[in-house]
C-alpha cells in the first residue's frame, strides 16, 4: 500500500476520533492532512485509484462541511478543500486585524515544503499540536495552552517562512507583525497597534501572533532609555503578551530576531517565552531545495544539485543563507538572459557554468562572528544547539 494512501488514512482516523471528542479545529487539521495525503496519492495512482482516492476526498469534504456550518462545497472542487477552507476563514477577519501593526495570513505552506530543519520543525509541532490535541486535559491540569517561542539565527535564513509553513500546517491563521513598520507609527500609535495585534490574535484563536524583529521593540537599551514612548510601547507590549496566554485561547506568541542578545531580559522569562530555538543556515537537503525553488519553470542542461550543494557547502565557519542561495538563482537566471540578449536567441538552458560564476560573485553572508554570538547566547537560553 502507498505510503502517502497509509497516511491519509491514518489522518481521518485521527479526525474522526478528534471529531467524536468535540475538538473541531483538531479535526479539521487532521481532514486537511488526511486530503493532503490523498493528493499525493493521487498524482502518482492509476485510474481507478484516483476514483477512489476522490470519493474518499469528497465523504471527507462532507464530514469537514458539517463541522464547520459552511455552504456545500460544489462536484469538483474536492481538490482545492484546503484552499476553501482558508477562504471561507479569511473572510471572517475581525475589522481591529485591520487595525493592527501587521497583516493576517492564512497560509498555504506546511512543513513539506520546507527542506531541513528537522529538529527546529519537530520542536515548533510539539509546541502547537499537544494543546490542539488535548484541550481538555490542559485546562484540567491547568496548563497554559499558549506557549511563547524565540526563534534566533542569521538573517535570511527563513523564520518567517518558518512561520508560515507552521501556521499552514495545522490551518491556524497568522497574524505577522514587523516590529520596525511598528515603530514608525505615530506617536501613541505604536503601543495601540501593538494592543490590537493581541486582540486580533485572541479573536481569531486558536491562531498565531508572529512579531519579525522583537529585538526592535523590546531591545536591552530601551530599559534605559529615557523616552516615554519606548517605556510606555514596551509596557504595553509585554502587559499584553501576559494576558495572551490562558487555558482556552489555543494562541501561540513567536517572535523572531537577528540580534538575541540585544533583547529586553524581561521577555526572556518563563511564562512569556518557554522555548527559544536557533534557526542557522539552510543545510543540504534545504539548501538542494532552495535551488530547485529558484529554477522552476527554467530550462536548465546538465544542472546537478548534488554538484551545486557541495559548491555551496560551509567552509572557514562561513555558510549561505537561504536568501544568499536564492540570490545565487537570480544572478544566474538574469545572466542567461544577457547571454540570450547578446546572442540574439531566446529560450537558452541555464548550465553549470552560468551557476560557478554567480556563486563566484555571491559569497557567503553567515560568518564566523556571527555564529560565536550565537553559541554565547544560546549557551544559556537556547533549546537547541546551533550546530
Amino acid at each position: 500500500m502507498s505510503t502517502a494512501y497509509q497516511k491519509a488514512v491514518e489522518e481521518k482516523k485521527l479526525g474522526d476520533a478528534a471529531r467524536k471528542k468535540g475538538n473541531k479545529q483538531l479535526a479539521r487539521m487532521h481532514y486537511q492532512r488526511a486530503i493532503g495525503a490523498l493528493k499525493i496519492y493521487a498524482k502518482s495512482a492509476n485510474s481507478e485509484q484516483r476514483v477512489v482516492a476522490q470519493n474518499i476526498m469528497k465523504k471527507i469534504l462532507k464530514i469537514m462541511n458539517e463541522i464547520s456550518g459552511s455552504a456545500q462545497i460544489q462536484e469538483g472542487d474536492e481538490f482545492d478543500s484546503i484552499e476553501i477552507d482558508r477562504f471561507q476563514r479569511s473572510k471572517e477577519i475581525p475589522d481591529i486585524c485591520k487595525e493592527s501593526g501587521g497583516y493576517v495570513e492564512f497560509s498555504k505552506f506546511c512543513f513539506d515544503d520546507l527542506a531541513g530543519m528537522e529538529q527546529v520543525k519537530m520542536e515548533l509541532r510539539d509546541a502547537i499540536e499537544l494543546p490542539l490535541k488535548y484541550p481538555d486535559e490542559f485546562k484540567r491540569r491547568g496548563i497554559p495552552s499558549q506557549t511563547g517561542i524565540l526563534l534566533f539565527g542569521p538573517p535570511g535564513c527563513g523564520k518567517t517562512y518558518l512561520v508560515k509553513c507552521l501556521a499552514g500546517e495545522f490551518g491556524l491563521p497568522a497574524v505577522i507583525v514587523s516590529a520596525s513598520q511598528l515603530l514608525e507609527s505615530l506617536v501613541g500609535a505604536t503601543e495601540k497597534k501593538a494592543e490590537k495585534s493581541f486582540v486580533c490574535a485572541r479573536k481569531l484563536a486558536p491562531s498565531i501572533l508572529f512579531v519579525d524583529e522583537i529585538d526592535k521593540l523590546l531591545s536591552e537599551s530601551s530599559r534605559s532609555d529615557s523616552t516615554q514612548v519606548m517605556t510606555r510601547t514596551t509596557n504595553e507590549f509585554l502587559t499584553q503578551l501576559d494576558g495572551f496566554s490562558g487555558h482556552e485561547q489555543q494562541s501561540i506568541f513567536i517572535a523572531a530576531t537577528n540580534e538575541p542578545e540585544n533583547i529586553n531580559p524581561a521577555l526572556i522569562r518563563p511564562g512569556r517565552v518557554s522555548q527559544i530555538i536557533y534557526v542557522g543556515a539552510p543545510d543540504d537537503a534545504a539548501r538542494k531545495e532552495v535551488f530547485k525553488i529558484g529554477l522552476r519553470g527554467n530550462k536548465i542542461e546538465g544542472v546537478d544539485y548534488n554538484d551545486l550543494v557541495t559548491m555551496t557547502r560551509p567552509v572557514g565557519g562561513y555558510e549561505y543563507s537561504s536568501a544568499a542561495i536564492t540570490e545565487i538563482c537570480t544572478i544566474t537566471k538574469k545572466s542567461v538572459v544577457r547571454e540570450q540578449d547578446k546572442k540574439g536567441v531566446t529560450d537558452l538552458p541555464i548550465t553549470m557554468k552560468h551557476f560557478k560564476d554567480a556563486i563566484h560573485k555571491i559569497k557567503p553572508t553567515v560568518t564566523p562572528e556571527m555564529k560565536k554570538r550565537y553559541d554565547k547566547f544560546a549557551k544559556t537560553h537556547a533549546s537547541m544547539k546551533t550546530n
